[in-house]
């Protein structure tokens, strides 16, 4: 299940600013439709990523409104208008910004003035038409798919949920193409950085392709923090790359006593199965992993379960349910779990395949690939 998708939400490119760009800065904007004295406010994320801040509030007056302030950073922040639904999200940087509001839906609203203002515009009123044709292809998909889903669930199929889950995946190609020609043909643009970050949750792209993206970019964006964060996560990413030790890690197990990873192998085959009690793929994939411990516990295999679980209950209850009989720990902090930033773990199911010196030979197989593997490592 993924935690975000490939497009840069706002709540993800509130997170990005840059160390260039200080200055003054000054957001006119067109409101038609939007009732004089309705406030206008514009916010940003909070430190901690959590909560969002007002930074102004400004009110509509003749269908019109302004914002000026001085900005050290070049960032983004979201505008949002009373009476209205959704947020413009709009690159705060040195200069002057214009912002067309659409009452009827704010993501239409139009945003220009800036070099980076311009290519945001560009970025999204190109996807935005794409979006619509995914969507409608999704869903009639779902529709056309209903029955043979329900069966597939049903007898437990699991080849057929996998090939439907392909399909479904292939639907939003056109999204990931659009966003790659974008990077390519707009190097210097800061949305390319933000959707080069992206890339980390699109299971189409290993490290290297986005090392490659990554490298693409103008030399003027490398020094900036959403460049910095990238770089982060290549050298969390590196650190579970197939070959290398899996890290060690400690949490509790659903009676609180504490757990590690390296008690749980001991000298055996060992999967690191990342889960959650809210997780349907996870859920579904279940019944197959509890098959494959029984087969393959008494000849050498392990399996840890970390869950990404916030509720104590619902995990416990879904462990039973499921007939988890193998090692589970959780930290119920769900996507801010320390072991899965650990492992760099953006969407769940996500699995380790460990060997039996705690190297990493495999990453997110299921199914007959899965059992394949394990067999070739316990008959080693």
């Amino acid at each position: 299940m993924k935690k975000i998708i490939l497009l840069i939400t706002l709540s993800v490119v509130f997170l990005s600013c840059s160390k260039n760009g200080g200055g003054n800065y000054t957001i006119s904007g067109i409101a038609p439709g939007i009732a004089d004295g309705s406030k206008v406010i514009i916010q940003k994320q909070s430190e901690d990523g959590k909560t969002n801040v007002s930074v102004d509030t400004v009110l509509v007056k003749s269908g019109k409104f302004e914002i000026t302030g001085k900005v050290d950073e070049t960032t983004i922040h979201g505008i949002t208008v009373e009476s209205t639904n959704g947020m413009i999200s709009v690159i705060v940087e040195k200069g002057d910004i214009k912002v067309e509001v659409d009452k009827d839906s704010l993501f239409k609203s139009k945003i220009s003035g800036t070099y980076n203002n311009d290519q945001f515009q560009k970025f999204y009123s190109g996807i935005y038409e794409i979006q619509k044709s995914v969507q409608q292809r999704k869903t009639k998909f779902e529709n056309d798919n209903k029955e043979v889903v329900r069966l597939a669930q049903k007898n437990n199929d699991t080849l057929t949920i996998s090939k439907l889950r392909k399909e479904y995946g292939l639907i939003q190609k056109d999204l990931t193409n659009y966003s790659l020609n974008f990077i390519k043909e707009n190097p210097k643009a800061y949305i390319s950085l933000l959707l080069v970050q992206g890339l980390f949750n699109n299971l189409e792209f290993d490290l290297e392709d986005v090392k490659k993206q990554f490298e693409s970019l103008d030399s003027s964006l490398k020094e900036l923090k959403p460049a910095k964060k990238i770089q982060e996560i290549f050298d969390t990413v590196s650190a579970t790359e197939i070959g290398k030790k899996a890290p060690e890690f400690t949490a509790k197990d659903t009676r609180g006593k504490e757990i590690s990873l390296s008690d749980s192998m001991g000298k055996k085959v060992t999967i690191v199965d990342f889960w959650a009690s809210w997780c349907m793929p996870c859920r579904q994939e279940n019944p197959n992993m509890v098959a494959l411990y029984k087969e393959f516990h008494g000849k050498g295999l392990n399996i840890i379960g970390v869950s990404l679980d916030i509720d104590s209950k619902e995990w416990i209850t879904a462990i039973a349910k499921d007939q988890l009989t193998w090692s589970q720990v959780s930290n119920l902090k769900q996507w801010e779990d320390p072991i899965a930033k650990q492992y760099n773990v953006n969407q769940i199911p996500s699995t380790f395949v460990l060997d039996q010196d705690g190297k990493i030979v495999a990453k997110n197989i299921s199914g007959a690939e899965l059992r394949k593997k394990v067999a070739e490592l316990i008959n080693k």
